[in-house]
């Protein structure tokens, strides 16, 4: 009976060992994962700040082409505006 005892005592005890095993590993995994998850966060924020900049960049220099563009020609709207209202006409009369 003591050595059934010994045998079934040693049984759990290896299977404590693996279950333990196994929590270690499945907490490694966890930490490396947390670990990634951290890392992909800062990335991400990084990259939307840098296309927040690029877009910032790119409107401003939108605006000043065309602050270059009207600063250089002011008679030129109004000619496309004549332009665009003799079309009209001249489609408007057939």
């Amino acid at each position: 009976m003591q050595d059934e005892y010994l045998r079934e005592n040693e049984k759990y005890d290896i299977e404590f060992n693996q279950l333990q095993q196994e929590l270690e590993n499945k907490q490694i995994i966890i930490d490396e994962v947390l670990e990634n998850n951290i890392s992909l966060h800062f990335e991400l924020s990084t990259y939307r700040n840098l296309l927040n900049l690029e877009e910032k960049r790119l409107n401003r220099r939108q605006q000043d082409q065309q602050l270059q563009t009207s600063s250089t020609n002011p008679n030129e709207k109004v000619e496309d505006n004549i332009t665009q209202k003799l079309a009209v006409k001249k489609t408007a009369k057939g």
